[in-house]
């Protein structure tokens, strides 16, 4: 399992090839044995104003071997043995701190050098090899804690795993708009492998071709022998052996902090999560909570209380989180300051 953490200047168009709007979609997976046919697949002319775009192959394989807009902020994987340096870095071929390489036009005087993926190919299409690094330390590097399965991401003490990101400054950003504000996206990607093969050894050259003599180690809904006067078929699904399954982006701003702020205050952000329900209704998130479960501040310290929700919250049927109509408007979180919280604490001992 791999998990990626992200962030860039939001840019929609830095798929955008060229002058002519030709978009690169790459895919690796795929059994092509013709240019022609890699073309239909990766590149596709469109005479429309870029919104958003989504590269399948770019989402499912990290790190990606063409330049990207995103610099990497850690890895969190089952592996760090593998992965990870002495000093907890990522040791993979990240952009932050490693060249990647692309070909650009350069003399080329049609439009096969989009097709180049080598530098070879690149300059035999008179193209330029061109070479791209964010120039800024390599990604942070480290285990995954333990999650039981199924159970929303919470770990062994019941809470929410997270990850401590120490945000950027605004000295580190490109630009900032009108009101001195840093428009940035974070991205989180979940990818996972599974056990079922080698996940270091298998590649496209082992996709299932009888023909070539090539036999897949993995196939959809196996039939097993047992040991038994029949074999016992497997419902598998072979796409979920190894892909992406959550790549989400948010947006964010990042402001200097106020000059009515002491400067030397800690600032904790005190946020809220989940939906109303119970969890068998809100899965795959969580009934109401906060994040973090338990905040000790001091005095002195100042607390940043962010939340979301709605007071139109108009649910129709079927009532997903229990409720419909009227009686499903309110998607508040309430927040109640009491003068004091006591914990009793009981001792139960057990005798055999």
């Amino acid at each position: 399992m791999l998990i990626t953490l992200k962030m860039a200047v939001m840019n929609p168009n830095h798929f955008i090839m060229n002058v002519n709007d030709v978009i690169e979609i790459t895919v690796y997976l795929l059994p092509i044995n013709d240019w022609r046919e890699i073309l239909r697949f990766l590149h596709v002319k469109i005479q429309m104003e870029i919104v958003a775009l989504e590269c399948p192959e770019e989402r499912d394989y990290f790190p990606y071997w063409s330049p990207s807009p995103w610099r990497d902020i850690a890895v969190l994987t089952d592996h760090p043995e593998k992965f990870c340096n002495a000093d907890g870095t990522y040791n993979g071929a990240s952009q932050n701190n490693q060249l990647v390489y692309k070909c650009e036009k350069g003399s080329a005087t049609d439009e096969s050098y989009i097709k180049a993926i080598t530098q070879a190919q690149c300059t035999a299409a008179k193209g330029a090899w061109t070479a791209y690094s964010h120039n800024i330390p390599a990604p942070v590097c480290a285990g995954n804690d333990w999650s039981r399965v199924n159970h929303l991401g919470n770990g062994r003490d019941g809470v929410p795993l997270t990850y401590a990101w120490t945000l950027p400054t605004l000295d580190a950003h490109i630009k900032t708009d009108a009101n001195g504000l840093a428009k940035c996206v974070l991205r989180m990607r979940y990818n996972i492998s599974t056990d079922d093969y080698n996940i270091f050894t298998t590649n496209s050259s082992q996709n299932h071709n009888p023909d070539k003599g090539i036999i897949s180690p993995v196939t959809n809904n196996p039939t097993v022998d047992v040991g038994g006067p029949t074999g016992l078929r497997l419902a598998i699904n072979t796409a979920q052996f190894g892909r992406t399954f959550q790549d989400r982006s948010h947006i964010f701003y990042i402001a200097k902090r106020q000059t009515s702020v002491v400067q030397n205050k800690k600032i904790y952000n005190l946020n809220v999560r989940g939906k109303r329900g119970n969890i068998v209704q809100t899965y795959p998130a969580v009934e109401y909570d906060f994040v973090p479960n338990l905040l000790t501040v001091s005095k002195n310290d100042l607390i940043h209380l962010q939340w979301t929700g709605s007071n139109t919250h108009n649910n129709g049927d079927p009532a997903g989180d229990g409720q419909a109509g009227d009686a499903g408007e309110a998607h508040r979180v309430p927040i109640v300051l009491i003068l004091c919280k006591y914990w009793m604490e009981i001792t139960i001992i057990l005798y055999h």
